[in-house]
């Protein structure tokens, strides 16, 4: 056991050695580090201010404050953020007429049976009968009491289900007032846990009501099945009813709010974060009420955010958005007394701001985000996409000022998408309506309808119906066949062609059976159809009967060389074949057969039409004769007899050709002409003639012509472009759609409903005789939503061709009439389908932004992004629009926004209202590719994004999140005192990788770089252990820095943590905002003017002394009317008299090219104030100052005092610093005699309490300052062959000892000459000090000081140490000092001095020392120190 424990404690011994040596080990390799480098770069932080105005409570309140102080939090170096919640009182605001819903709450029961018997009625007509057998009823009844309770508010009350009922016998009621009525039935009571519950079920078995006019109605259960009851056990809205109240109006005491504007160099977010949108102000909906009915644009919150050009972010809901209680409250609104209503919306407000968003209800993530964005330091590099079909030239303009609008440290690229580097997405086939084909229809027996195009193709579309045939002896068949491809087809709902080569084509009814005739090229005629006469057939029954002849394919009639056909022309069931042959007549006699056709032997050889004005076999008429020749004759025809003879009757251009018009043929060279050869032209400068249904033109003036007898009618109307279609309309005057001059649809005369394009019901007791203009409108949508691509006249409809080449009609079905005796349309869209021969046909590219270009951006690594979108065109349709006029993102979809999502893109759209919400779908384009809205990629953006309202307001938002940028590796930034801050970026680098441990920062302050000092900052000369990042003091800071690095996380190794180099100095200039000031006098009335002169007291107190102008470089006046919102740039130099109250406002520029704030002054033109000055309105001397003010009453002769008090700053006086001047006197001097800078301020008062105001100074009382500085005696081994003649000694007691020297003449070193002999100004050649000397000096102080001292500063270790040394006052103005120069002070370093004099409780530094010093010693050092007096023999200077 012994053994075991020895051999223990030696393993121990092992393991202790082993680990010492490890820690040894490690300790030996801590030794070996590096100190870091250290370095930093400057720029000014931004200030940020945010204020909210919630009325968010519980979780909504608690996640909007949370995310905003995150938000802070993740910012604070970015930016000094002050976040404000607003908190404004609620007061009643006025009153509302109003109502309320009141709803009737009750808990239903339900009764399920069966039951039998009838139900009967009779109201129009004949009386209806309805018996039912076993039909199943479901009733609800209210087996509760009932509760009236306000809208919004629910019952509580408790009551219980039914668990038992009691049916009763059968009751009987009957009244005879205004209806008669009869009733029997049962009554189920029902009983619950409490009693008996308020409402019951009845069950009717018989009812019978009988009105006066006739009308009754009855009904009668003969069995039925018990019911079978169910119960709720929650409580239902049963009804509701509107209840008048007065509702005291609740709201925010906007007035209340007072907010102080921030610096003009913040950047203000006002945030609108509401729930409360509820504009019936019932006392029961107090927690939903709107809050912000005094929101105005000239309330505090209103001037707020103008004056501030505040950014206004909302996560209201549209709703909210959108309330102005004086335009769109529920209901309307009495302001109170002194309340001014709400003239302008949250929405307004966003529209107004340069930068308003509506961020979407309640997304707070995406309010911070947009905030964030817009507040983090940003890249010193922009990529941007610039996509527009706006011109290039705009559009390099608007790049140009991004460009010019942020720091050269910013590089911009910018790639940019114009109209010429869209591409094509999609390609239309644009259809055009020929003129050159032909329509056929006959709409009072059939809606076939026949096309026939230029290349032959004959077409048709509708009914396939020829007729009803008779088949026996009393019975009769449909027949269909019409368009000879099948006999079983009744209709056809698209087109169909029928035959090819035809030449011309009729469509004609004969004896009820529809028949089509057509004229090949060839010349020959065919036939399908009915009305070629009978066949005779036996019948064994009943003697036989006739069988009409149908041909159900195109027959050929056996005619040759046809040129044309006419029908009707000498009987109404004639027709004549025109051909080269001859002209044959057939005619239907009165046992209904068809003559033998028989050849007219008057028709000329070269007939090509025959023509009458409408004759028939009981009258006598002429038929005409119309030659290929264009030469007219006729024959006479008195009942079916031609005559003997053949006229001449006149001439036509050659080659006439028929036109729907009666008696009209257009000719070859164009132009129509009457049968008397008259040319219809004639005098009259067409620029569209149109034939169908008539003949009608249009002249280049709009006006509308309408051939009638041969003459033209016109209308009072001007503003037709092109006719598009007549309607026939029998005795009536056709109908005529036209297209106007600017673009709209209309139409005149009567136009059946389906020709309007409507598709919506029609009830009307006779829409035929009403269809006139005025019935309907006169304009309608002709574009059928977009479909319509063109139109064309089918027969007696008007049709539009779809964007995808088919033509499309609308049809009417009669429905019937209603219980009112009112006729029913109903009308249905008809596709025709395609017929590509009657249109031109090209192709149409649909253009649209480049995707691939945007895809294909060059992007650099970590630059900000920014997808800029600028476009005004809103128009949807890419058909008839240029791609310079419609919407360019018909292609937005997915991939862009998640391209641009994943690549950080902020998002700026530049585009009308209008093109927000777009998504172009067909018929606006080819194929739907659109996916997302500008509104949806703008929603779904995870940057910054945002509607804008014009490219300025882009360039604004850029420029503002650069507005503080510095490029990394600036070292000189200028900031102002106390208002804005610095940011530091910190540049640590170590060569072993360790982390950094501390820093330490050195300021070195001179407070007399600009004019004014306000004393020496207290850290100036001292190594501080965090930066300073808003300063207190003007002037100039030097700024170095030391970084420490943590080889080894523990303090036992303190040793090793090395300091870094001093990191080369960055400077910061601190100045002040300068001040905008002046007074406003009335020089003089003159006429119906008031005449002011202008006082400009504006100053720099950076610059005021050291320039004649006080370092202002620029002015901006403005003026406006007190109660206006717009100013006028400059000043007014007059006023009309008596024309209200005006203000002007001032600000200045300095020379660091910072803005004051504004200066107001109101003049009011009614009632003139006095005038008050003072002379002289400055000083700056050694005082005292006499000051004389005068005050006078612009000859109104009623002044009642004035009063002045004198101040240190240009802010109004307290009203215990006023001295009043005892009244009616005009004139008082005042002397002004101690240091200081001082302010006048003076009022004058007249009898009406008007007063006039002004300020004058500053006066600059300065009796304090220093100069003269010497150094007297540096003890210095080195210095004393400087100081003393080393040659010349004097024995004082004549022992052959020397015991002192003589000291030499002006050896006193003065401040060109310091640091002493450092640039070798002093005869010595010694050029520094060592430390451990005394030194002596002295310095010339006038104003007589109540103390005075110089801080003296010196380096050890290289930290700066001050030493304090007071000065004694000798003879005169002299102050004398001694001070030895430490022994530890650091080898090689500068020593500098601060003055220190106070007086009168004014501490005053080195701004009142006014020595010069050599230029290249701007430092102000006055030792340079070397070495140290221990390393010297003592020397004994006896004197």
């Amino acid at each position: 056991m012994k053994k075991a424990k020895n051999s223990i404690a030696v393993w121990i011994l092992i393991l202790t050695m082993l680990l010492q040596n490890t820690v040894c080990a490690e300790m030996e390799q801590e030794v070996i580090n590096t100190a870091p480098e250290a370095n930093f770069t400057i720029e000014k932080n931004r200030n940020v201010k945010i204020l909210v105005l919630t009325d968010y409570t519980g979780t909504d309140n608690a996640n909007l404050k949370n995310a905003l102080s995150s938000m802070k939090s993740e910012l604070a170096n970015h930016a000094k953020i002050n976040i404000e919640y607003a908190n404004p009182e609620i007061v009643n605001i006025g009153k509302q007429d109003g109502k309320v819903q009141m709803n009737y709450w009750g808990k239903n029961g339900y009764a399920s049976y069966t039951w039998s018997g009838y139900r009967a009625s009779q109201q129009y007509g004949e009386p209806v009968l309805t018996e039912y057998r076993n039909k199943q009823e479901n009733e609800k009844f209210i087996y509760s009491n009932t509760i009236t309770l306000p809208e919004g508010q629910e019952p509580l009350t408790f009551y219980g289900v039914p668990i038992r009922y009691v049916k009763s016998d059968l009751k009987k009621s009957e009244s005879n007032q205004a209806v008669y009525s009869y009733r029997e039935y049962y009554t189920y009571t029902f009983i619950n846990a409490n009693g008996i519950c308020d409402g019951p079920f009845n069950l009717t078995i018989r009812s019978e009501n009988r009105a006066p006019n006739g009308m009754w109605n009855e009904s009668y259960i003969s069995s039925y099945t018990e019911p079978v009851f169910t119960f709720d056990s929650h409580w239902s809205i049963q009804g509701s009813y509107e209840e008048s109240t007065i509702n005291d109006v609740i709201g925010w005491d906007l007035s209340s709010l007072n907010y102080e504007l921030p610096d003009v160099n913040t950047d203000t977010f006002v945030i609108f974060a509401l729930n409360r949108g509820n504009t019936n102000y019932y006392k029961a909906y107090t927690s939903s009420s709107y809050l912000l009915g005094q929101l105005r644009n000239d309330s505090t919150i209103g001037k707020y955010i103008k004056d501030t050009d505040a950014r206004v972010y909302s996560i209201c809901s549209d709703e909210i958005e959108n309330i102005n209680l004086s335009t769109n409250a529920k209901y309307p609104i009495t302001f109170g007394t002194n309340i001014k209503a709400q003239n302008i919306s949250i929405k307004d407000l966003i529209e107004s701001s340069f930068d308003g968003r509506s961020v979407g209800e309640k997304n707070i993530t995406g309010l911070t985000n947009k905030i964030k964005e817009n507040v983090r330091r940003p890249n010193g590099n922009i990529d941007m996409i610039v996509a527009s079909d706006n011109s290039k030239d705009s559009i390099n303009y608007f790049v140009d000022n991004v460009k010019n609008s942020v720091s050269d440290d910013v590089s911009v690229s910018a790639t940019i998408i114009d109209g010429d580097s869209f591409e094509t997405v999609d390609t239309w086939k644009k259809y055009v309506t020929r003129n050159n084909f032909k329509t056929v229809s006959n709409t009072f027996y059939t809606d076939a309808t026949l096309v026939l195009t230029e290349n032959g193709e004959l077409w048709g579309i509708g009914s396939n119906y020829i007729g009803e045939v008779r088949t026996g002896y009393n019975s009769t068949t449909k027949v269909y066949g019409l368009f000879g491809l099948s006999s079983t087809v009744e209709r056809y709902n698209r087109f169909v062609k029928i035959a090819e080569d035809v030449k011309n084509v009729y469509l004609k009814n004969f004896n009820g059976l529809n028949t089509i005739f057509i004229i090949k090229n060839d010349g020959r005629l065919w036939a399908c159809g009915g009305g070629f006469g009978v066949i005779y057939i036996e019948d064994p029954k009943n003697g036989g009967f006739e069988k009409q002849i149908c041909f159900r394919d195109f027959t050929y009639m056996g005619y040759s060389d046809v040129k044309s056909l006419a029908f009707g022309l000498i009987d109404t069931w004639d027709m004549h074949v025109v051909s080269g042959n001859g002209v044959y007549r057939m005619v239907m006699n009165s046992e209904w057969f068809y003559d033998t056709p028989r050849r007219d032997p008057l028709a000329p050889a070269n007939t090509k039409y025959v023509f009458n004005f409408g004759g028939s076999y009981s009258s006598s008429t002429n038929l005409y004769y119309i030659g290929e020749d264009g030469k007219v004759t006729y024959s006479n025809w008195r009942y079916t007899e031609q005559g003997k003879e053949l006229h001449n009757y006149t001439e036509l251009p050659p080659n006439p050709v028929e036109t729907d018009a009666l008696g009209v043929f257009k000719c070859d060279d164009g132009k129509y002409y009457n049968l008397n050869g008259e040319c219809l032209s004639k005098g009259i400068n067409f620029k569209q003639i149109y034939d169908k249904n008539g003949l009608f033109g249009v002249t280049y003036d709009g006006k509308l012509y309408v051939l009638q007898q041969y003459s033209w009618t016109t209308y009072s109307f001007s503003d037709v472009d092109k006719i598009l279609f007549v309607q026939e309309n029998n005795s009536y005057s056709p109908g005529i759609i036209y297209r106007t001059i600017d673009g709209n649809m209309k139409f005149l005369n009567r136009i059946s409903p389906e020709n309007t394009f409507r598709l919506e019901d029609l009830k009307c007791y006779d829409w035929e005789s009403t269809g006139y203009e005025g019935y309907w409108p006169t304009i309608f949508d002709a574009s059928i939503g977009g479909l319509a691509a063109d139109y064309l006249q089918l027969g007696n409809r008007f049709c539009y061709v779809t964007k995808d080449g088919n033509i499309c009609y609308v049809q009417s079905e009669y429905k019937g009439k209603d219980s009112y005796g009112m006729k029913i349309t109903t009308f249905k869209t008809v596709n025709c389908g395609s017929l590509d021969t009657i249109f031109d046909i090209s192709d149409k590219p649909v253009k649209a932004i480049s995707k691939s270009k945007i895809f294909n951006t060059p992007l650099r690594e970590e630059s900000e992004r920014y997808f800029i979108y600028i476009s005004d065109n809103v128009q949807p349709d890419t058909y008839f629009s240029d791609h310079t006029e419609y919407f360019p993102f018909s292609h937005l979809d997915n991939s862009v926004l998640n391209y641009l999502n994943a690549n950080r893109f902020n998002i700026y759209i530049v585009t009308p209202q209008q093109a927000r919400n777009l998504k172009l779908t067909y018929p606006n384009v080819p194929v739907n590719r659109q996916q997302l809205s500008l509104y949806e990629l703008i929603y779904n953006s995870v940057m910054d994004s945002a509607f804008c309202t014009n490219t300025d307001i882009v360039i604004k938002l850029i420029a503002k999140r650069y507005d503080t940028y510095t490029k990394h590796g600036s070292t000189t930034l200028t900031i102002l005192v106390n208002e804005e801050s610095v940011r530091y970026n910190q540049v640590y680098r170590d060569f072993e990788n360790d982390p950094k441990y501390s820093e330490r920062w050195l300021y070195t302050h001179d407070p007399t770089y600009f004019d004014n000092s306000n004393g020496l900052d207290p850290n100036s000369g001292q190594w501080i252990s965090t930066p300073v990042f808003t300063f207190s003091k003007v002037g100039k800071y030097i700024v170095n820095a030391q970084f420490r690095d943590n080889p080894k996380d523990d303090d036992m190794f303190d040793n090793y943590r090395l300091w870094s180099n001093k990191s080369a100095p960055a400077t910061i200039l601190v100045h002040r905002r300068p001040i905008a000031k002046f007074s406003t006098q009335i020089s003089e009335i003159k006429g119906a003017n008031v005449y002011l002169s202008y006082l400009d007291q504006s100053y720099d107190l950076d610059h005021n002394k050291s320039r004649t102008d006080k370092g202002i470089v620029a002015r901006y006046w403005q003026y406006k009317k007190s109660i206006s919102d717009t100013w006028s740039e400059g000043k007014p130099l007059s006023l009309p008299y008596n024309s209200g109250i005006y203000q002007v406002k001032l600000m200045v520029k300095d020379m660091e090219g910072v803005w004051s704030k504004p200066y107001i002054e109101e003049i009011d033109t009614s009632n003139l104030p006095p005038t008050i000055t003072a002379t002289p309105l400055t000083y700056t001397g050694e005082g005292p100052i006499n000051i004389t003010i005068k005050a006078s009453d612009n000859g109104e002769d009623d002044f009642a005092y004035m009063r002045y008090a004198i101040t240190d700053t240009n802010e109004l006086p307290g009203s215990s610093q006023w001295i009043k001047v005892e009244d009616g006197k005009k004139e008082r001097t005042i002397t002004i005699s101690s240091d200081g800078t001082y302010y006048l301020h003076m009022e004058a008062y007249d009898k009406l309490g008007q007063v006039g105001k002004n300020l004058t100074g500053p006066y600059i009382i300065n009796n304090l300052k220093a100069g003269n500085f010497f150094i007297t005696m540096m003890l210095d081994v080195g210095w004393r062959s400087y100081y003393f003649d080393l040659n010349r000694g004097i024995d004082d007691n004549h022992d052959g000892i020397t015991d002192r020297y003589p000291r030499r003449p002006n050896t006193d070193i003065g401040t060109l000459k310091m640091p002493i002999n450092y640039y070798n100004l002093v005869s010595s050649p010694r050029t520094y000090i060592k430390a451990g000397y005394k030194v002596k000096g002295r310095i010339d102080i006038k104003g007589n000081p109540d103390s005075a001292k110089f801080n003296i500063n010196y380096m050890v270790k290289e930290v700066t140490h001050t030493d304090s040394v007071n000065l004694v006052k000798g003879t005169g103005d002299t102050y004398t000092f001694e001070w030895i120069i430490p022994l530890e002070t650091d080898d090689k370093s500068f020593i500098n001095f601060d003055l220190v004099m106070k007086k009168g409780g004014i501490t005053y530094g080195n701004e009142k020392w006014n020595d010069v010093w050599d230029s290249r010693n701007s430092s102000r050092y006055v030792f340079y120190v070397c070495g140290k007096a221990t390393d010297d023999l003592i020397f004994v200077q006896s004197q």
